[in-house]
């Protein structure tokens, strides 16, 4: 008798996870894209899993009208800068995109990515005002400084 209510224990408890694991797969979208104001700039961020499920792409995108001087992510130990210097005679305006792959463990883990921009008041040598997203497969991301849950970019990602 229980060697039988083992069984039936076990095959539950085997079905749980088969559904949690349902559960996980049909949330995964593999991206997650949010907007930020940094600093008085609008700031475009985005966390793209690979297909393989082993790394992470994050970027952060500023439009040249948003009329920033720096821009700084990392993830982990990579990191990515842009100090923005005006125009020279004859250079056109462009946006700026900055980009760090990191690896996971796994498909469904969560990355966070620490973003910081200076706007037009910065100053060379100061420190940019940053904030902390924690992205997560399903099309959600975090501001892990306070919880708020941040609306998405792109819904038909």
């Amino acid at each position: 008798m229980a060697l039988a209510s083992a069984v039936v224990w076990q095959k539950a408890d085997d079905d749980d996870k088969r559904e949690q694991e349902q559960e996980r797969a049909a949330a995964y979208k593999g991206v997650s894209a949010t907007d930020l104001d940094i600093d008085g700039v609008k700031t475009e961020t985005m966390a793209w899993w690979s297909k393989d499920g082993r790394s992470v792409i994050l970027s952060a995108w500023v439009d040249w009208d948003e009329k920033p001087k720096f821009i700084r992510i990392d993830s982990g130990d990579q990191t990515a800068k842009k100090e923005i210097q005006p125009l020279k005679e004859g250079q056109f305006p462009m946006s700026f995109r900055l980009e760090v792959e990191v690896p996971v463990k796994d498909r469904y883990q969560a990355v966070r990515l620490v973003v910081a921009v200076g706007g037009s008041t910065w100053k060379d040598g100061s420190r940019a005002p940053q904030r902390t997203i924690e992205f997560r497969p399903d099309r959600t991301a975090t501001d892990t400084e306070t919880g708020e849950r941040l609306k998405q970019k792109y819904s038909h990602l």
